[in-house]
């Protein structure tokens, strides 16, 4: 017989949700396939008009707070007002209702940061903060650095455990915060190919680039653009969510060469990918200062789908970022802390032609990929949340 600890009932909250197109819906819809309807309940927001496939999870309960329409400039300063104690509310009912044990709140939204965690505090549940990017460091203002240390600081106090979204970032925590952090890893659920040796290309060479465009991703983009825009010799792909409309308007340039193929579907992507014969990561910090830190130590979110395609990969971003030291370790691509057109050309060329470098590249990103099994991360998410739910209903049952 199954006894009470044998599964888990928790609320996952998260600014975006499927079947929203960003980063954390992907991260929530990947790691809510591996539980049931009955163990996981999704709260936030569907504020984009990008969708992706819900796959597993179509019968696992949603609770939408409604996004407000009101201009850009001022949404961050008034919506957390709204968003706050719609969410907690709606959240405290879905506790009740679902018989929910424990509270599992994701940043990078500040508003359902805390509703997940004064959920938790009013609820008497433990509380699981899991941070996809730093909050201390990527305040601006003097004004918001102290509500952000005062915040923080409350959330680790009230947390059973901290999850993180990368090593560098769990590596960071422990020596700024001594906090223990726990990895977990953005889940892989795909099949990880067998791939002895990859086929040879032939030109046109196609160079494949996925992810949102956005000041982290846009640089290494237009130096892509710079280096083989126009050049008949390569064709290169961008998967987005958006349109070569709105990616032109947005960069300021564009070429001939360029196709953009819908990512909205991401069950689709790797297999996308897979037709590639290059695949291309940037990382820059386009944010401002604030957001040096946090760029240090990302792991962007297409990373896992390019590990998983089985295809050589080209880094771009600085040395010294967490994103180039994973590829440098685990030689699963080549990594140009370089912005210069020709240079960036020339180390995609060779990755079109040099067969052993291929090979080894190759071989050592599925590798790399095995190491995200979404199974394996579920797991770590499953049995951090079983043990301290059990020690809360320990230390409820002394009290009684």
């Amino acid at each position: 017989m199954m006894n009470s600890f044998d599964s888990v009932r928790f609320l996952l909250v998260s600014w975006t949700i499927p079947p929203t197109a960003s980063g954390s819906s992907v991260v929530v819809r990947n790691l809510l396939r591996w539980f049931t309807p009955a163990e996981a309940v999704m709260l936030g927001q569907i504020p984009f008009a990008g969708r992706i496939d819900l796959q597993d999870i179509k019968n696992h309960h949603r609770i939408l707070i409604p996004s407000l329409a009101i201009h850009w400039r001022i949404k961050p300063w008034i919506e957390p007002f709204y968003v706050v104690p719609a969410a907690v509310l709606a959240g405290c009912l879905a506790v009740r209702r679902y018989h929910l044990q424990a509270v599992v709140a994701i940043f990078p939204n500040v508003s359902f940061l805390i509703a997940g965690y004064l959920i938790a505090a009013l609820m008497g549940l433990p509380f699981f903060p899991y941070f996809h990017n730093l909050y201390v460091e990527t305040r601006k203002s003097k004004i918001e650095i102290y509500l952000a240390k005062i915040i923080q600081k409350q959330i680790l106090k009230r947390a059973s455990s901290i999850f993180s979204m990368s090593n560098g970032m769990a590596s960071y925590f422990a020596s700024q915060y001594q906090q223990l952090t726990i990895s977990l890893l953005h889940p892989l659920n795909e099949l990880i190919p067998v791939i002895n040796k990859p086929p040879k290309p032939m030109a046109p060479f196609k160079i494949g680039v996925s992810g949102n465009i956005n000041l982290g991703s846009e640089r290494a983009l237009k130096n892509v653009i710079k280096a083989i825009g126009g050049n008949s010799s390569f064709q290169l792909i961008l998967h987005a969510p958006v349109s070569a409309v709105d990616i032109s308007e947005r960069l300021g340039l564009w070429a001939d060469n360029i196709v953009v193929l819908d990512e909205k579907k991401a069950d689709g992507l790797v297999e996308s990918l897979r037709k590639c014969d290059v695949l291309i990561i940037g990382l820059y910090n386009d944010w401002g200062p604030a957001y040096e830190r946090d760029c240090r130590i990302q792991f962007p979110t297409r990373t896992l789908e390019m590990l998983a395609a089985g295809k050589p990969i080209l880094v771009l971003c600085p040395a010294h970022y967490f994103l180039a030291e994973f590829f440098i370790t685990k030689k699963c691509g080549l990594v140009l802390d370089s912005e210069n057109p020709v240079k960036i050309r020339s180390v995609i060329h060779h990755l079109c032609l040099d067969n052993d470098a291929r090979t080894s590249y190759v071989s050592n990103s599925l590798h790399a990929a095995r190491d995200f099994d979404g199974s394996e991360v579920a797991s770590k998410l499953r049995q951090t949340l079983m043990t301290a739910i059990k020690d809360s209903q320990s230390f409820k049952n002394t009290l009684s």
